[in-house]
């Protein structure tokens, strides 16, 4: 019979699996955080304070941080939730950056360089 336990408030908060059978069945009795699937409803105002992480595992500290770093950063750039397919490609520069600001040798040997 495979151990059971609870999953740490800290995962069962950010996680999508929380509390079904995979979580309480393989991925809380190992610590690992395999079964980890950052919750789609979730937003940076919305998400439970940054937890205490003294006494979790690697990973589990390692999963939580990363769920947070990345609502952080949909956050800062506008995207709270909203997947990358939804925003406006930018069109290429017409004239590439690297050649709009470099001088060719051919023009520096005119100007007396």
């Amino acid at each position: 019979m495979t151990e059971r336990r609870l999953p740490i408030p800290a995962c069962a908060a950010l996680c999508g699996n929380a509390m079904n059978e995979v979580c309480i069945e393989e991925c809380s009795p190992k610590r690992d955080c395999s079964s980890f699937e950052l919750r789609p409803d979730l937003n940076l105002p919305t998400m439970p304070s940054y937890p205490e992480t003294r006494n979790l595992t690697w990973k589990e500290r390692f999963v939580i941080e990363e769920a947070y770093l990345k609502k952080t950063i949909d956050f800062i750039q506008g995207r709270n939730g909203v997947k990358d397919e939804h925003f406006p490609v930018f069109s290429q520069r017409t004239v590439p950056h690297p050649e709009r600001y470099s001088v060719s040798t051919e023009d520096r040997k005119t100007e007396g360089h």
